[in-house]
């Protein structure tokens, strides 16, 4: 039933005229197509229902997400729907999954992990950017830049990777607001999609935004 729902929705409101016309976006976000796929439940599927959600299995939104596939219909919606959400769900406190979640299953919240540095590889080993710690509160100050980070221009917050610790897997989590000062997204051209260059110079980050603990 989900699968051909979704195939019903793409041929309605996704023929392959929409789906170009997108494609040539600046941010490839489809604002009335987002604002469907909330209401039918497809942000939060992986948010459990005490928070808004559905509480899906994954086998279910792989289901969803073949379908998506065959437009392909641009849009974060694995970025947000799928990693962002089980990231804030594994990761965060009670009270972050409270505050965020919500708002990732009505699409208000539109999360992008921003993981790759320059001349950085993958894995924890890659994750060079370390913040700094600055009064009383602990707040972090962070600066550096984050490559292809997908989805970016869409994005309202980044999750971002730092290092925390001298250790290989000291590697924390903060949460960064796409309009807080300091923050600029840059997109790289040449790819099928919307990869950008992420930089951070000076950008304040309240110690509440550090997702989980450090480390």
């Amino acid at each position: 039933m989900l699968q051909q729902a979704a195939r019903d929705f793409l041929e309605r409101e996704a023929p392959k005229e929409t789906i170009v016309r997108l494609m040539e976006s600046d941010t490839g976000l489809p604002a009335g197509l987002w604002q469907t796929a909330a209401e039918l439940g497809w942000l939060g599927m992986l948010v459990p229902p005490e928070l808004g959600g559905s509480g899906n299995e994954l086998t279910d939104v792989a289901v969803l997400f073949e379908e998506l596939g065959k437009g392909p219909l641009p849009g974060p919606f694995f970025q947000s729907a799928v990693l962002g959400a089980l990231t804030v769900l594994e990761a965060g406190t009670p009270a972050q999954r409270e505050r965020l979640l919500p708002q990732v299953a009505t699409g208000r919240e539109v999360l992008a992990a921003a993981i790759t540095e320059p001349d950085a590889s993958w894995g924890p080993q890659g994750v060079r950017l370390a913040p700094t710690r600055r009064g009383r509160d602990g707040r972090y100050i962070l600066s550096g830049v984050k490559l292809f980070v997908p989805d970016a221009p869409s994005a309202t917050r980044f999750i971002v990777p730092v290092r925390t610790g001298a250790g290989e897997s000291d590697v924390s989590l903060l949460l960064v607001g796409r309009e807080q000062a300091g923050v600029s997204v840059r997109n790289l051209s040449g790819f099928l999609g919307w990869q950008a260059e992420v930089r951070f110079d000076g950008v304040e980050v309240a110690a509440s935004d550090l997702l989980g603990a450090e480390n």
